[in-house]
Formats: C-alpha cells, structure tokens, sequence
C-alpha cells in the first residue's frame, strides 16, 4: 500500500473524512433525488480504498455517468497513489478502446464493474504524483490526456478561497459531466470545503431551478452556455431567484449583453468569469459589469504570473499581442501518452504555453485575441477569428457563432460566418452591423445558418462538428 504525504496543504482524503467525522449526518452529495451524507461518503471512499489498495494499482480509468462512485474512486485513489482517467461516456465503445490501449491502465471501471488488466505502467513513483488525467472531447482523432498533481488542485482551492470566499455554508450547483474538468472540480471543490455539493445524472436547467428555489445560500459553477439555459428557463417561468450569491463561470467569454437577463433572474448574485484551461488551471478573473470589455478576463490569481511573447520568444511591450505563457503553481504535470508516460506541454524558462494568443494592458488586466491554431489567412491578412466572433455575439439576434476560413483561389480563404439564430435576419443585416464594429477585411463575406448547434462535452462549441458540417455543405446559405 503507498500513501502520500504533502507537507504544504491539507489532503483532499484527510479532509473530506474530517468533515465526516465532523458533520456525519450533513448532506454531501445531492444527485438528483439521492442524497448522500459525510458519512455515508466516508463508507463509499473507505469501500474503494480497501479494494483499490489489494489490487496495488498505479491508474485506473473510470468509464461511467455521474455518481458518488466516481468521486469516491478520485478520492480514494488520490491518498494510494493512483492517477484516475476520467473518460467521457459519450465516447464510442471503439474509441474508448482504443484508448485504453494506448494508456495501458492497471484497471477499468466502466458499467459498474472494475476490470483488472495486465500493469505495463513503467512510471516512477513519486510524491506529487499525477492523482488525475482528463481528456478533450475527442472529435478527431485520439483524445488528449492532460494529467494533474493533487498539490495543483489544493494550490488552486486556496486561490480561490482567497478571491470567491468559497465556504462550507454555501451550497454548490455543480451541472455538467464529471468526464469534464470544470464540474469534477467543482464538486471535489465544495467537498474540500465541507460543502453540500448538488449535481444531476445530466444536465435539467428546470430540476436546478426548483432547488436553487428551495436551498439556501448558493453558489453557481457552470459554462456560459449552461448559464445561459437556466436564465432562459427562468424568464420563461417568470422566475427570480435571491438564494444565489455567487456564479463562477468558464470556459468561454460571458456575453456582456446577457447581463441585463441575468440580473433579473438573479437580482443578488455576483457574475464572475476566470480565464484558464485544463493545463493551466486558473489563470485570471473578473467580476462582470456591462463596461467589461468583451475582450478583458481580469487580473491573474495571486502566484499567478502572465508573460506575453512574440514568436521568437521576446518579451512583449504592453500593449503587443503575443503568445500567452503562464507560471504557477496551478498548472499541469504534462501530457498523458504511451503506457502513462507523461509528456510536457511548450515551456519557455519555466512558463508554459497552450497556444491562446493576447495581451496585457498597464494595469495588468489580461486580454484574450485567440488561439494560434484557429488563425487563418485571408487576402494576405492573419485573420483571427474569436475576434469576429466576439462582435457577432453582441448583436442580440445571434445565440451562438463559429467563424472559419473556407477556400478561396483569390485570397486563399474567405472569412465566413456560422450562426444559430433566435430570429430571422438577413445576411446584408449583418454585414451592416459589422460595419461599425470590424474593418472592412474581416467581416464574413458569407453567413451560414445553423439550428442544431453542436457542442463538446465541456458545453464549448464543437468546431470541428462544423467545420465537417461547413465542407460537407450541410449547412444552408443566409440569405
């Protein structure tokens, strides 16, 4: 058996067990009509310690909807030493094979039951062990593991302690799938924090509401997109919930325009937004107000430091844009690859680097332009395009937006828009729009209209499901 130490920070183990010893009959998880005690949480942790710890097991992938059983594995597996893949169970059964194969895990729990398989793991055992990896959506091709140190999560539980003042008082709403990093987080967060922590076996914006309505202090940790579902939900039903105090979202960009619906389905909540990703953890928040800039994402967390470069890897003037790289305590061990082995992201001197493109003003506010790997060219201009994106999403008809580059023997590839409307608008409309707000090079030359949006399992838009929908013509013209 091999239990960790970690002088630093109290264990996530250890301290959920405090709690249980603590408040045993205090409600820790509510999955849907379940409701499930520090202690009887304290029993399922301690069942998967005993059966993790006789197979002496270095990972385990966890292929299975949400339950208690998910959280105790991550738990229990956390004080043994043993890295818990988080698979995505919208995965076909081919890819999550295929997967498998290549990580070469110890065991696999999956429909309940725990397979053990052969150990190839040649990994070295060490104190600030990788406890999870998470994995992107997988659209193409294999999907990627990227692999977090406990000592990570416990560092960013403190940050945010110190910016949110999470609490044991509150009452965390937690939607989402725990094959994604947002909402694994944040119910192992409000655990950490002796919490009562309520979470769905899927998303049901009306469910969420009748118990935002009947719980007490509250907080929200959601996406843009789920936010935006239970607001819609709300102003359907007339609806104005006072228990929420606080809503963190993430992800993507908060629209600023959706802020006057927000407030009046939530008159006393504060909106704050943090910028990070699953290899960096949080990088920098903000409250949101409707003078936010549509490109700001706040200030870094305390420990937090932003370096912007340009290509050849000099430091940017305030002001430049350039390549974000970040150094915290926060972010990632590497990337999960072959057998387990771990492989590190793009670093420069101890900063790393996940291909998000921005700058810093003279304040020190962070501001996002996109992503090196979505940037286009277009009649001999870098076209980037969250920057479009960003000016099609104030325009209140237009619910969500994709732009891309499609194929052009003139120019190489002519800016389009993708778009999902709540009402019927004209192309021309938009391009009119846009005239105030972009230069003449990168406003779409075409719109396409898309009503059945496609998301990843992280609630993100699914680009690659429309880029594959845009080359295939399957999408109609805006006329």
């Amino acid at each position: 058996m091999r239990l960790y130490t970690m002088a630093t920070r109290t264990r996530l183990y250890e301290t959920v067990l405090r709690h249980a010893e603590q408040t045993p009959s205090k409600p820790a998880i509510c999955l849907g009509s379940e409701t499930i005690t520090y202690l009887d949480l304290k029993k399922q942790i301690a069942a998967w310690f005993q059966t993790l710890s006789r197979k002496s097991l270095k990972s385990i992938a966890v292929s299975h909807p949400n339950s208690v059983d998910h959280v105790a594995i991550l738990i229990a597996g956390s004080q043994l030493g043993i890295n818990t893949q988080v698979f995505n169970t919208d995965w076909p059964t081919a890819l999550r094979d295929k997967l498998i194969d290549h990580l070469k895990p110890d065991a696999v729990y999956a429909a309940g039951s725990l397979r053990v398989c052969k150990s190839l793991q040649t990994t070295e055992e060490v104190g600030d062990f990788p406890f999870y990896t998470g994995f992107t959506s997988g659209s193409t091709g294999l999907p990627k593991g990227y692999a977090r140190s406990e000592r990570s999560w416990l560092e960013s539980f403190a940050a945010d302690q110190k910016a949110f003042g999470l609490s044991g008082d509150d009452i965390f709403f937690v939607p989402g799938s725990l094959s994604h990093s947002l909402p694994l987080y944040g119910v192992i967060r409000g655990l950490y924090a002796g919490a009562t922590v309520r979470m769905q076996a899927s998303f049901r914006p009306d469910r969420f509401i009748k118990d935002l309505k009947e719980d007490g202090r509250s907080i929200l940790i959601g996406t843009p997109t789920q936010i935006r579902a239970l607001i819609d939900y709300s102003l359907r039903q007339t609806d104005v919930l006072e228990n929420l105090r606080l809503v963190l979202s993430a992800g993507s960009k908060f629209p600023t325009f959706w802020l006057d619906d927000f407030q009046s389905v939530f008159p006393t909540a504060n909106l704050c937004e943090f910028y990070g990703s699953s290899e960096f953890s949080y990088v920098s928040y903000q409250q949101l107000t409707p003078q936010t800039n549509p490109h700001c994402v706040g200030k870094p967390f305390d420990g937090v430091d932003v370096s912007i470069r340009d290509q050849d890897g000099t430091e940017a003037a305030v002001g430049q844009i350039g390549t974000i790289y970040v150094r915290s305590p926060f972010v990632f061990a590497g990337y999960a690859g072959a057998n387990g082995k771990l492989f590190p992201p793009r670093s420069q001197g101890g900063f790393i680097t996940v291909g998000d493109r921005g700058f810093l003003n003279d304040t020190g506010d962070l501001s996002l332009v996109g992503r090196e790997d979505r940037m286009f060219q277009s009649a001999g201009r870098n076209i980037q395009p969250e920057e479009i994106e960003t000016a099609l999403q104030t325009i209140p008809c237009i619910r969500s937006v994709a732009v891309m580059g499609e194929a052009d023997p003139v120019r190489e590839n002519r800016v389009v828009g993708i778009v999902k409307l709540e009402e019927d608008v004209s192309s021309s409309s938009l391009t009119l729009k846009l005239k105030k707000l972009l230069p003449p090079y990168a406003i779409p030359s075409k719109f396409y209209l898309c009503r059945d949006w496609p998301y990843t399992v992280s609630e993100k838009t699914d680009l690659a499901a429309i880029r594959a929908m845009l080359l295939g013509g399957k999408l109609m013209r805006l006329s």
